[in-house]
């Protein structure tokens, strides 16, 4: 083994491999044994005794509203797929003709096709009034607003016999984790038209979401929030009874909405057993349960440790899109104890002597609170040195986002050139309960910068990292807690950067999107009376004491947090500094040839100050 300084290393990772990273975003069966799924906004069908085959639509496929999500609904031969604001569109099984549905230039996602196959309903928006429409399958129409009213509505879904209608929905100021609301109506078969319209679960004391009818449409299941943590619950529809199917205790059944479509739970065919997530703060797992029997069985293998987007057959196979330490994001078929991998968005096989694995740490807060992280040690089998190595800092996003188990190919890469990785869940982090996880709210630039700074302490008293050697870095919320670490306590982070960071509440507050509009005010303060903790926890005000290097890398087209919250900072900053606006993208880049240059722009900027 050489000997080389950390950092020098010769990576085994290559930044391609990074910049041409993708995932899986969507996921259903089709039939008793056909998959379709969305990946790289490609749709995949992979049908019994046949190829995969990824069609040639000539469309990307990828649901637009909010962060996106809900990309596409399948029922028997046909399949209705959003792709952003171009429209709506249908295809059939053995055609690669997309027919458009729709034209106008609305957001949509989660499109959900009628039993009947007469209509499709599906939730629109213009950035300022959100609905669920109604479009007929059945000759030319224009859509109708079926649903509206509420500030948002996410994962709408028929009853097998189309005689009732679910969904989510929620209001300003709250997010769909926080104050959201399960409804249900009838439908009228022939005309339509809903009648009997009710809340059956949520609100802001205990949200509710995931609303999905049993295979023989008698019960209606969903995931509220019930003290710290979350329960399946069922509810009767005939009887109107709401009941715990299953009790979540230390662990949680889904994870903060800011995407369509979620999917953590499904029915098995008998209306009675259930496949489910469960979450446990870095991991999770699927599990069967069998409320006849009690029995409760985790099912999906010990190498994975993330999983979405569950749905079951109707001959009782699991499907799941899952990741894990050293497995890309993938499509996964569970049956009988065996695991089945249909797709792979990279099929480089993992050599785990090249990888580094997280090892999970934990740590106080000034106050006692126990925060917890990721560490991944420098890895090379060719190279070694001596001491503590420098190490990179990660802040998730959100900040209601979390860390977790799967593999990260940004992280691997830094590894492998000899930096040791740190993500962790600060205050407010999901997966450690509804506590932990509102522990933020009139807190965020003051605990989340906190436990960054403790953080620095830990590693450099266990020895995980050099002291002295530590860059901090995070996208979005987490780019204004680096922001907020460098200007309030500008000496314990040897440089910082950003990815399309905050640097103004008041700015942030005018002029985000729809989705996150009153998001500060729960996170901070409502304005005006909270003015000074926004002007305290705002880094553009304070930016003059930054006092070590700063790159700062933009999209120009950041619709959540535009590109003058970087540039505003930018004209204030006197310190050594990297700035890249990338043309044409918006929240996080997707463009390989602008990921390559941000890891290379990176790599270089710690191989100067780090």
């Amino acid at each position: 083994m050489m000997q080389l300084p950390y950092g020098l290393w010769n990576g085994h990772i290559d930044a391609d491999l990074v910049a041409n990273r993708g995932r899986v975003s969507d996921l259903k069966w089709n039939g008793e044994n056909g998959l379709t799924f969305t990946a790289k906004s490609t749709l995949y069908r992979k049908n019994p005794g046949q190829a995969l085959e990824a069609l040639q639509l000539g469309k990307s496929v990828y649901g637009s509203i909010g962060y996106g999500g809900g990309d596409f609904d399948v029922r028997g031969d046909l399949t209705v797929f959003c792709s952003g604001s171009d429209g709506l569109f249908a295809v059939r099984t053995g055609s690669d003709r997309a027919i458009p549905l729709t034209n106008d230039k609305f957001d949509r996602s989660t499109p959900v096709i009628s039993p009947n196959e007469r209509a499709v309903a599906y939730v629109t928006s213009d950035g300022e009034h959100d609905q669920i429409a109604l479009l007929s399958l059945e000759g030319y129409a224009w859509p109708k607003l079926w649903i509206k009213g509420a500030d948002f509505y996410m994962q709408p879904e028929w009853s097998p016999d189309g005689k009732h209608f679910a969904w989510a929905e929620w209001n300003h100021p709250d997010m769909p984790w926080s104050g959201s609301r399960v409804m249900l109506a009838d439908v009228d078969p022939q005309s339509l038209e809903l009648s009997n319209i009710r809340c059956i679960a949520g609100g802001s004391a205990e949200p509710a979401s995931q609303p999905h009818f049993s295979p023989n449409g008698e019960k209606l299941a969903y995931i509220k929030t019930s003290g710290d943590w979350e329960d399946l619950m069922v509810y009767e529809i005939d009887s109107g009874e709401n009941r715990v199917l299953i009790h979540g205790d230390g662990f949680a059944f889904s994870v903060p909405a800011f995407t369509q479509g979620n999917r953590s739970y499904a029915w098995f065919a008998d209306s009675s057993r259930v496949a489910y997530t469960r979450i446990s703060g870095t991991v999770s797992e699927v599990r069967k349960y069998d409320p006849l029997s009690s029995l409760d069985v985790k099912i999906s293998p010990d190498h994975l440790t993330s999983f979405e987007q569950i749905c079951v057959s109707p001959n009782g196979k699991v499907a799941a899109i899952a990741a894990g330490p050293l497995d890309f994001s993938q499509v996964i078929v569970m049956y009988q104890g065996n695991t089945e991998v249909v797709y792979r968005v990279n099929d480089l096989k993992l050599d785990p002597s090249f990888v580094s694995l997280p090892r999970e740490i934990s740590w106080k807060t000034k106050g006692g609170t126990t925060v917890y992280g990721l560490y991944y040690p420098p890895c090379s089998p060719d190279y070694g040195w001596h001491g503590a190595p420098p190490a990179i800092v990660q802040i998730h996003g959100g900040p209601t986002g979390k860390a977790d188990q799967s593999f990260s190919a940004e992280t691997a890469y830094f590894c492998s050139l000899g930096y040791a990785y740190v993500r962790f869940n600060y205050r407010g982090s999901a997966g450690y309960g509804r506590k932990y996880l509102e522990s933020l709210n009139g807190h965020w630039g003051e605990y989340d910068t906190e436990d960054a700074v403790t953080l620095a302490k830990y590693l450099g008293e266990k020895k995980l990292a050099d002291p002295k050697r530590l860059l901090i870095t995070g996208g979005s919320a987490g780019g204004f807690t680096v922001l907020n670490v460098l200007t309030q306590h500008p000496h314990v982070y040897a440089a910082g950067a950003t990815l399309y960071g905050v640097s103004d509440l008041f700015g942030l507050a005018r002029s985000t999107w729809k989705l996150e509009l009153h998001y500060t005010e729960s996170l901070t303060g409502k304005l005006p009376e909270a003015e000074e903790k926004y002007y305290a926890w705002s880094p553009l005000y304070h930016a003059e004491n930054i006092s070590v290097p700063l790159a700062i890398f933009q999209g120009d087209k950041d619709v959540v947090v535009p590109k003058e919250q970087s540039e505003g900072l930018l004209s204030r900053i006197h310190v050594p500094h990297v700035f890249k606006l990338y043309e044409g993208e918006g929240h996080g880049f997707r463009k390989p040839e602008h990921i390559k240059d941000y890891l290379i722009s990176l790599h270089q900027f710690l191989q100067q100050y780090l």
